[in-house]
């Protein structure tokens, strides 16, 4: 049973759970679930501000993440994170764009995870964003801003309300930039961080030059 495979999205409207699936996806075994757990979709898609959403199961990888997670809650042991050093000032606005592009392209950056009927479920709003976090402080030098980084990197995600994405830009002395990508292990590994900064690199380069931000469709469903 995997709604993210059937591509069905739900939402709530005037207190009522709406869905869109392709022609034959709402199969009676999926209406049978829905229906038995209505009230608890209803409360998690309110948590959501009422927003579409693709609710799913997770996988067992997933499932072990998260499992850890539950147990060490204030545990950054399975945050993984990138460092990128601007040796010039970079365009706020064109980086902060192709954040929200990259957002907009990757479900795995948009997904919360809770509860659903005692099982882990993942649940992939249809439009999420990131807040670029700023920081500056002409005094530090490249060590503190490394330091500062690790530390934001470190923070530990809050996966029933956050989604298991950040980023933050921290300058300090002579111009010196840093942005830092934290990701929680539980929606991506190294290999998909390796994707998401090329892509990231691609966007910001396009951004900047004043260009539109488009990349092939992804040819995966997550990274």
């Amino acid at each position: 049973l995997s709604m993210a495979e059937q591509r069905i999205e739900f939402w709530v409207e005037n207190e009522t759970l709406r869905y869109r699936a392709r022609m034959g996806a709402f199969n009676p075994q999926l209406k049978s679930f829905v229906t038995e757990h209505k009230q608890e979709l209803i409360e998690l898609l309110r948590e959501k501000a009422g927003e579409p959403a693709v609710i799913a199961p997770l996988s067992y990888g997933q499932r072990s993440h998260w499992f850890l997670q539950q147990l060490r809650p204030t545990s950054s042991a399975y945050n993984i994170a990138f460092g990128l050093l601007f040796h010039e000032l970079c365009n706020k606005a064109a980086l902060n764009a192709a954040l929200q592009q990259l957002v907009a392209r990757h479900g795995a950056l948009r997904t919360t995870y809770g509860l659903l009927s005692g099982e882990p479920i993942q649940c992939v709003v249809q439009i999420g964003s990131v807040t670029l976090h700023e920081c500056a402080n002409p005094k530090h030098d490249s060590e503190t801003l490394r330091a500062e980084g690790a530390q934001f990197a470190a923070k530990p995600f809050d996966l029933s309300r956050e989604q298991g994405f950040r980023a933050g830009l921290f300058e300090g002395a002579g111009g010196r930039q840093l942005l830092v990508l934290g990701i929680h292990h539980v929606g991506m590994d190294y290999w998909s961080l390796g994707i998401l900064v090329e892509e990231l690199l691609v966007l910001y380069q396009r951004a900047n030059a004043g260009n539109a931000l488009e990349l092939p469709i992804p040819t995966y469903d997550y990274i």
